[in-house]
């Protein structure tokens, strides 16, 4: 399945000063892609696998006119936002983004994932999202096409946290170690090599995205 991938971005700064890119909110949901076929309607996950999708989605699908293929996430409660249009009656949109945004708000008649132009409006949505706890923002350019996989023209920057850890295990098999902070465990963090593995007991600084209800650090690394 042809989809578009994105790429981590280290420094948002060119970005947010370039009027060649935007930004969009990043969602904490699951990659879903929604093709409107006549009177049917399927979702698909990023692993081409076929999928329900909620009877509102596919309510929302059915108003349109048109039959569509269109990315997006799938939120809590049946929610679904879009994010992307991939195809519209049988053939590619080969249209760059800006266009392809256009497109989608006529085509999707449900929710769309927010969007912000200009530097100011992009430190806002970071800042905002920061503030909330939110995943991170994505940044694209507005001229690039739909790129199948992994594009420099779709940057995501993650919404990461740091704080100080102490190690309480270390898995040399695994490479990995397990963090804690006054005796409660954080779970489990990976090392990306031998020669980075520290002792137990020693204090670093762990870069993690949230704490799980479980009491875990979400995707959490060694900070540099």
């Amino acid at each position: 399945m042809n989809i578009q991938l994105l790429t981590d971005c280290a420094d948002p700064e060119p970005l947010f000063h370039s009027p060649l890119w935007c930004a969009e909110v990043k969602l904490d949901g699951d990659w879903r892609r929604v093709v409107k076929s006549g009177k049917e309607v399927i979702g698909f996950t990023r692993e081409g696998n076929r999928v329900a999708l909620s009877e509102e989605t596919v309510a929302l699908a059915m108003l349109s006119p048109f039959d569509f293929v269109l990315d997006g996430e799938q939120m809590p409660a049946g929610r679904f936002v879009a994010f992307d249009i991939y195809g519209l009656m049988g053939s590619p949109v080969l249209s760059d983004n800006s266009a392809r945004r256009d497109i989608l708000c006529d085509v999707w008649k449900g929710e769309v994932v927010e969007r912000v132009i200009g530097e100011e409006a992009k430190r806002e949505l970071c800042e905002r999202v920061k503030a909330s706890g939110g995943e991170g923002i994505v940044l694209k350019r507005v001229d690039a096409p739909y790129m199948e996989g992994r594009t420099p023209y779709c940057q995501r920057w993650k919404n990461y946290q740091q704080e100080v850890f102490e190690v309480a295990s270390v898995n040399i098999a695994k490479c990995s170690i397990e963090v804690s902070r006054h005796g409660v465990s954080f779970g489990g963090v990976p090392v990306q090599s031998l020669a980075r593995l520290p002792k137990v007991g020693d204090k670093i600084l762990v870069k993690y995205e949230r704490v799980t209800e479980k009491g875990r650090l979400l995707r959490a690394v060694l900070a540099k």
